[in-house]
């Protein structure tokens, strides 16, 4: 489920004027019916390449290729969630963001989520310790072997798989207990 309805941040992009937003920011000059251009805050440069088109409503810069509208410039140069840039600019231009009714709800699978993925680095950080014993790095040896026959990468590891081209024999005797 959406945090905002898309309904609500339409209405709100159309509220706002990006050129006035990016012009408070950034000192705009007119380059044509509906554009600007002015020097990106993204990145360092001497000659103007960041343009800004009011009629459609997004930026564009041609030296970094940083683009997009309202909310990915404040998202950007704020170093802001979606959601913050969201509420910040409701804020401006005078809108009430509509919260969502079952936000304890909201906050109880947040809270889970962040569990699930604390058991998922935990659980990575024990498998990656694993390959890294000797048995580890034998079951690797033999992954490097059979995984690209399988249509699968060979082993992100560094440095765990010398090459494939090594004894079969611990494979064979199935030495490769831990």
């Amino acid at each position: 489920m959406p945090l905002f309805p898309a309904s609500f941040v339409e209405d709100l992009k159309s509220h706002l004027d990006i050129v006035q937003i990016v012009g408070e920011r950034v000192q705009l000059r007119k380059a044509g019916a509906a554009s600007w251009k002015g020097l990106c805050p993204f990145h360092g440069e001497r000659t103007p390449s960041f343009h800004v088109h009011g009629d459609r409503q997004f930026f564009h810069c041609f030296g970094c290729g940083e683009s997009g509208d309202v909310f990915k410039f404040v998202q950007k140069l704020d170093t802001l969630t979606f959601p913050d840039a969201v509420r910040q600019l409701a804020g401006r231009a005078g809108m009430t963001v509509p919260e969502p009714e079952d936000a304890r709800a909201d906050a109880e699978s947040a809270r889970e989520r962040e569990a699930l993925l604390k058991v998922h680095e935990v659980a990575a950080a024990w498998f990656k310790a694993q390959l890294a014993t000797a048995a580890g790095r034998g079951a690797l040896r033999g992954s490097a072997r059979t995984w690209p026959r399988r249509g699968f990468p060979t082993p992100f590891c560094s440095g765990a798989v010398s090459s494939p081209s090594t004894s079969s024999s611990s494979r064979a005797t199935g030495s490769a207990t831990g």
